[in-house]
């Protein structure tokens, strides 16, 4: 009990903001404290931010931009690489001697009732324009049908569409173009 004599004061300056305990020392023990400042390894708290940005700047930076340089080359390469003959040959089929033109391979017959109202449907989109089209009905005619086959390479759906000799699509194709505005801007001859 013989220190009960001293008062007991809190530094008013802690070492470091995230020491765990805050004890209370007296006068005492604050020259100890003092003379452990001085030691080489004086528990400073670790900068979380600072070695976390050192991180990031010596890991993950340098694969960014290597990543970022291969795609950079990437499309480099295909622009300079891509000419004007490869681009008509994935547009898609075309089809000969219809370049002033729209032609509509359709059906007529109400057999599928979902082929038929896709039929029907490009049938009025392309009269809401008021533009002349080449229906062709592959019901009717075994070579229409058969035009059709050896050109897209396949069993088609129906409806398929050309415009000025260029395969644009199905029905669905051209609901989309018809909502989103793009085939006004497609049909308007030059």
């Amino acid at each position: 009990m013989s220190d009960s004599g001293k008062i007991l004061q809190i530094p008013e300056n802690p070492p470091s903001f995230f020491n765990r305990s805050l004890t209370m020392s007296s006068s005492s023990s604050t020259t100890v404290q003092q003379n452990n400042n001085n030691k080489p390894n004086n528990n400073n708290s670790f900068n979380r931010t600072s070695s976390f940005k050192k991180l990031i700047t010596s890991v993950v930076e340098p694969k960014v931009k290597k990543l970022k340089n291969i795609f950079l080359e990437a499309i480099k390469t295909t622009s300079s690489s891509y000419s004007n003959e490869e681009a008509e040959k994935s547009i898609g089929p075309r089809l000969a001697g219809t370049e002033d033109r729209i032609v509509v391979y359709l059906t007529s017959l109400r057999g599928v009732r979902r082929t038929y109202e896709d039929c029907y449907a490009v049938r009025m989109i392309f009269g809401g324009f008021r533009v002349w089209v080449d229906e062709r009905d592959v019901s009717m005619d075994s070579a229409y049908r058969k035009e059709l086959q050896t050109l897209l390479k396949r069993k088609p759906s129906l409806p398929q569409v050309f415009i000025r000799g260029n395969y644009v699509g199905g029905a669905d194709v051209i609901k989309q173009l018809f909502e989103t505005g793009q085939l006004a801007q497609t049909l308007k001859w030059k």
